[in-house]
């Protein structure tokens, strides 16, 4: 369990700094329990500390004199991390350093800003925390109406956009520099770019191209870890990242979540089996119902009241159990920067033209159908236009790229609120590393040609270079890991209609009015109680009264309890529910409201 806190002020009298440290300190402890607090001061301007449990791995200090270095996750630098330019440093962490000779504090976020780290300015002073909930109960900060709105419609939030007035998460690879009596200065320090010998490369030349730079930064940045284990499910990224890892001498075991049945299970089993390495399954194990309560709230506060709160629970509670024997957790996150999935809704102009379809993109990525009959106006207007503003800003300094490229930014942008949201919430547990997100290895896929990257042609020629047997067993995604032949194309069919009924699927899907009803599927047994349970607390509380809600300015009492009648026990009619109930136990948590 780690995170930060800081505090710094910008006026020539910092006498009240101090004070106001130890209130955002109590507020941190209030919401994710009694850890120690490694202080350190920079100077008389400001304060800042390393909230971490005895032993908590992915988080570090270092001092030089009078200067110093706080982190969450593992800055893996080239050299000391205190006074270093940020450009140096890679993976996914939060950083805050001061510099004594220059009297100066810096905040930096990783160079995909997955690992959270929020700012907030009130006067001449600065906030920072690795929680937003512990700066906005700090701060007494209003819940922001489109930051609910936007959480609501698309789930965890990603770039600066929070659900608290006047706070801001730092977006990718930015550098904040605060000295006294200056305003703040903020840069971005790092890039992707396209190299232009790798964009030239033949499929087989871009493959050994790709393995053997993945390869070497893996075994630069990870192979000293001692008791790793790595996701593996049935799909083709988490594949590929497990035999980068065993090529470049990273010893882990392997573990894949899910029932006995499901298709993660069988295959990811199979590979581990075939690989020799060790696995072991992920399940709820006993008891899960009666400890759920804590879970729930212990996955709100590292959660940062965004995501799904008895989800992320499940999730992290399956953490805790692997944490027994495993100190660093490797993810398969970002393996979709190897194909095309970024851009396969651009058909048939994906990477043949550096024209976006932004408005595509928006509406398939991430307004995705649901029920919103609980609330009572359809924000969606309000909600697509922000995501357009937001989308196109980020994608200006990429311009004159492809629209492929474009578009795998975009996604690495949006992935801040996918994988950055678990990973950050993950660290309350164990850490996480996503090494898909490291520099050189985003950037070698990034360069290669689309045309490569279509239909996993990349992934399946690497993995064939990687381990022949293993690509040749199928995936969750229909045939098998290796490239197509004479010889195998019948085993193509089921992954050629996957592709096209998944990709029909989220073309022709459109955004729901607040009508529309929830899409039946059913849950494990375990899931619906613990979803039931969080529903009656709610309904105890407040009695599903949008005026004895918290955020209830935007519910609708008749559609919030028809949702609530069945949605415990469907997949896709709990996203709406789930959602308001996490919103709530996090206001709560703050002990704010909308109004």
């Amino acid at each position: 369990m780690a995170g930060l806190i800081a505090i710094v002020s910008r006026a020539s009298d910092s006498t009240a700094v101090g004070a106001d440290f130890a209130g955002l300190q109590r507020c941190y402890h209030s919401l994710r329990g009694a850890v120690e607090v490694h202080r350190r001061a920079a100077g008389d301007v400001g304060v800042a500390g390393l909230c971490a449990a005895e032993g908590s791995g992915g988080a570090g200090s270092h001092s030089v004199g009078a200067s110093w270095a706080l982190y969450v996750g593992d800055p893996h630098p080239s050299g000391a991390v205190v006074g270093a330019d940020p450009a140096t440093l890679d993976g996914q962490f939060a950083l805050i350093a001061y510099d004594a000779a220059a009297g100066q504090v810096d905040v930096v976020s990783d160079p995909f800003g997955l690992q959270s780290i929020y700012v907030a300015e009130h006067a001449d002073t600065v906030y920072i925390s690795t929680s937003v909930l512990a700066l906005a109960q700090h701060l007494r900060s209003r819940p922001s109406v489109l930051g609910l709105e936007v959480l609501l419609l698309t789930g965890p939030h990603f770039g600066e956009l929070t659900s608290w007035e006047g706070i801001r998460r730092l977006p990718p690879a930015t550098h904040l520099s605060i000295r006294r009596g200056e305003p703040l200065k903020e840069r971005v320090y790092w890039r992707p770019a396209i190299d232009p010998a790798v964009s030239g490369m033949g499929l087989s030349e871009a493959a050994h191209h790709c393995v053997e730079v993945a390869v070497a930064t893996f075994r630069d940045r990870l192979a000293q870890r001692e008791d790793a284990c790595c996701d593996l499910t049935g799909g083709f990224d988490s594949r590929l990242a497990t035999l980068l890892l065993h090529r470049a001498g990273v010893s882990f075991a392997t573990t894949t979540n899910g029932e006995d049945d499901s298709d993660d299970v069988v295959l990811g089993s199979r590979v581990a089996r075939l690989a020799g390495w060790p696995w072991t399954q992920g399940q709820l194990c006993r008891g899960w119902t009666e400890r759920s309560q804590a879970a729930v709230a212990h996955a709100v506060a590292w959660g940062d009241g965004q995501m799904e709160a008895t989800q992320l629970a499940q999730v992290l509670a399956m953490q805790g159990e692997l944490r027994r024997g495993s100190s660093s957790l490797f993810g398969g996150g970002g393996g979709e920067h190897w194909r095309d999935y970024a851009w396969q809704q651009e058909i048939p102009a994906g990477g043949r033209t550096k024209k976006v379809n932004f408005e595509r993109w928006v509406n398939v990525r991430y307004l995705h159908a649901q029920d919103l009959s609980p609330l009572r106006s359809d924000p969606t207007p309000r909600v697509r236009a922000n995501l357009l503003e937001r989308c196109r800003t980020y994608a200006a300094p990429f311009e004159d790229l492809l629209n492929s490229a474009q578009l795998d930014m975009l996604y690495a942008y949006k992935s801040m609120g996918h994988f950055g949201a678990y990973q950050s919430a993950s660290r309350g547990t164990i850490h996480v590393e996503l090494p898909f997100y490291f520099r050189d290895a985003f950037n070698a896929p990034f360069s290669v040609a689309p045309a490569h990257r279509n239909m996993h042609r990349l992934m399946r020629e690497m993995i064939r270079l990687l381990d022949t047997p293993i690509a040749r067993l199928p995936t969750t995604t229909g045939g098998p890991a290796e490239p197509l032949s004479v010889r195998n194309a019948h085993r193509f069919v089921p992954y050629l209609q996957h592709r096209a009924s998944g990709i029909a699927r989220k073309l022709t899907e459109r955004v729901p009015g607040p009508t529309i009803g929830a899409i039946r599927s059913s849950v494990p047994a375990v899931v619906r109680e613990v979803r039931q349970r969080q529903l009656e607390e709610l309904r105890a509380r407040t009695g599903l009264e949008p005026a004895r809600m918290r955020a209830g300015s935007l519910y609708d009492a008749r559609g919030l309890a028809r949702l609530a009648s069945s949605a415990t026990a469907t997949t896709d009619g709990w996203v709406t529910l789930g959602r308001i109930i996490t919103i709530e136990l996090a206001l709560e948590a703050v002990d704010s409201a909308l109004d």
